[in-house]
This record gives C-alpha cells, sequence and structure tokens, in this order.
C-alpha cells in the first residue's frame, strides 16, 4: 500500500497495490443461521457485510455503555444482532479491515516490519487505521496506534502526511491526539528548511501551513523553541539567510 500526497484540494489519499494486500483477519465469513452469538457489521456506502463473534464487540464502551446511554446493536428480526453505528457508512471497506484486525487481535496490519518497503506499507496502514478509528470512536485502537508509529521510521513526506491527518481531527480529542501533534510539530520544525526547499513536498506543505492554522501555531511555536534553545541543524536543512552568513557566493 502507498500513499501518495495530491496538491489537489481537499487534501486526499490514493491507495495503490491494494489488490496485494494479504491481511489476517479472525472475522467471521459467510452466511449465518440465526444466532445471538454474532454481530453483523454494514461498512460503507454500499453496506458491506462483516461478521464478527459477539464477544470481540459487546463489552466496548464505545458501542455500548449504559453510563453514558451509548447503544449502537440492534436485534434483527432474524434474530442476529448488529452494529449500527452512524460513521459506518463513511469508512472505506479496505480501511474497516484494520478496525476488524484490530478488534479481534488487539492489533493490526504489519506487526515488525522486515524491510522499509514493508516499513513504508507500515505507516500507510497507520495513517487508514488512524481515520477510521477516529471516526468509530475506538480510543483503545487510537492508543495503540500511537505506541505503533513510535517503532517505525518516518520520512519527511510521511511525517507530512501524518500531521495533515492529525490536525484534520474534529471531534473526538483524546490525549493521544495532542501527544502526537506535539511529535509531529516538533518533527516538522526541526526539518522546517528541508521542507521548505523540497521540489516534492514544499508547496504541499506551505498549502497545509495555511489552511490549518493550528499546525502553523504549533510548529511555529516549535520553531521558536528550537531556535531560543540554539538547536543545531544538520547542513541541508539551514536557510538561504544561513547559507549567506557562512559566507557562501550569492
Amino acid at each position: 500500500m502507498t500513499l501518495v500526497l495530491l496538491l489537489t484540494e481537499p487534501y486526499r489519499f490514493l491507495r495503490l497495490d491494494d489488490q496485494n494486500s494479504d491481511l489476517d483477519t479472525d472475522v467471521v465469513e459467510g452466511e449465518l443461521s440465526e444466532s445471538k452469538e454474532f454481530v453483523q457489521v454494514l461498512v460503507g456506502r454500499h453496506g458491506e457485510m462483516r461478521t464478527f463473534l459477539k464477544k470481540d464487540l459487546w463489552n466496548r464502551p464505545y458501542f455500548r455503555d449504559a453510563r453514558t446511554g451509548i447503544m449502537y446493536f440492534f436485534l434483527t428480526e432474524e434474530g442476529i444482532w448488529q452494529l449500527r453505528h452512524p460513521q459506518l457508512i463513511n469508512i472505506n471497506i479496505d480501511d474497516f479491515q484494520f478496525v476488524a484486525e484490530f478488534l479481534t487481535d488487539e492489533a493490526f496490519g504489519i506487526r515488525y516490519p522486515e524491510d522499509q518497503e514493508q516499513n513504508k506499507e507500515a505507516v500507510a496502514q497507520c495513517v487508514s487505521a488512524w481515520e477510521a478509528a477516529e471516526k468509530l470512536g475506538l480510543d483503545d485502537m487510537l492508543a495503540h496506534i500511537a505506541k505503533k508509529v513510535h517503532f517505525l521510521q518516518w520520512d519527511n513526506a510521511d511525517v507530512l502526511t501524518w500531521a495533515i491527518t492529525l490536525y484534520r481531527t474534529s471531534g473526538l480529542v483524546l490525549e493521544v491526539h495532542q501527544e502526537l501533534k506535539d511529535w509531529v510539530a516538533g518533527f516538522l520544525a526541526h526539518h522546517y528548511w528541508a521542507y521548505i526547499k523540497d521540489d516534492t513536498i514544499g508547496d504541499i506543505f506551505r498549502k497545509r501551513l495555511r489552511v490549518l492554522p493550528e499546525l502553523e501555531k504549533d510548529v511555529t511555536v516549535k520553531r521558536a523553541e528550537l531556535l531560543t534553545t540554539g538547536a543545531k541543524f544538520d547542513e541541508e536543512e539551514e536557510s538561504d539567510e544561513d547559507a549567506m552568513v557562512d559566507g557562501d557566493d550569492l
């Protein structure tokens, strides 16, 4: 799976090579006879059905919680439970695969990348999984993703993609959101000039700072902190002004 940064508005992802994805899951396939031990989930605008064991979904408070009045389970006339979350229609069925894996296994996607290609795939999976989990309010899955991202290698384009995903958040805001925003804002600030001068993603970086004011503010604050503390930057990340001070010719 590859994420491609697009210059078009609004920002979105293209997912390539999905047909080669081979993800394992314990989701039950096939038709079921009448049973209250299973839960059907209709996903996406076409209502593609996925079936789970009831034990994997029933006691999760974001689906059913008497204290808050949350109840997304309904019993059909056929005697089978269905999960009817209002955001399911807005989730891509391929992205929901990661949710299904987490609900059954408490993990998803590539667990231990063995090479750079698998690492890039794992990064793309985290971005897709985050958006799906966020829509459904799966706080435990978001916390799992927040831990997972720190074990992966991220290049500049990956972090920019992740930053855009995080800062588009609306509604559910958890501690993990702020932790990850702090991380990506610090990364963008540290590599600020590398982004500005990058012919591939520099334009996207500048546009996103303009349309995501919280991101611009956080990067500016982090940048100011780095400059105040006299942080050292790699030579290729210095500004043109810094290079001129060092005596380079115009």
